[in-house]
């Protein structure tokens, strides 16, 4: 799956070339406009289990939305180690929520090394909560990309 952004259109119409002419539902101009920056900016949440999306495999869980829940791999306990990058870019944000009746533990690394290692805010191990998103932030140092908690 290709990484999905949020903003302005990736490619703008040619106002010269496809002028508003009143017979699209939506203009050329329209099209191009910026987005209204009013409002609440919703997502929607992606499972990551076996049985749906994406399965915790080796202590890593590949994401393609901002919300996600976590499921273990097998029985109703696992560790998350890392966070693939994937399908990410440098300051996305994540928000981690275990799926309710899972415990999921988010593994601190102290210092990362390796593409998706997470540093937490409390510099140690968390669980996971089923109600209260744990916010991660990719960073990319030195040519490797972590996530970072805030």
């Amino acid at each position: 799956m290709a990484r999905k952004a949020y903003g302005n259109h990736a490619t703008q119409v040619n106002l010269g070339t496809h002028p508003d002419d009143g017979t699209s539902p939506v203009g050329s101009a329209e099209w191009n406009a910026a987005l209204d920056k009013e409002g609440m900016l919703g997502f929607s949440e992606q499972t990551i289990s076996s049985a749906t999306l994406r399965t915790i495999a080796s202590g890593v869980a590949t994401v393609y939305d901002t919300i996600t829940v976590v499921t273990s791999e097998s029985s109703t306990t696992d560790d998350l180690d890392k966070l693939a990058t994937t399908n990410t870019s440098e300051y996305d944000l994540i928000y981690l929520f275990a799926n309710t009746g899972h415990t999921i533990t988010l593994k601190h690394t102290a210092s990362p090394s390796a593409a998706g290692h997470i540093f937490t805010v409390g510099e140690a191990d968390e669980v996971l909560s089923a109600t209260k998103p744990t916010i991660l932030i990719r960073k990319d140092v030195s040519g490797v990309a972590y996530w970072y908690g805030y």
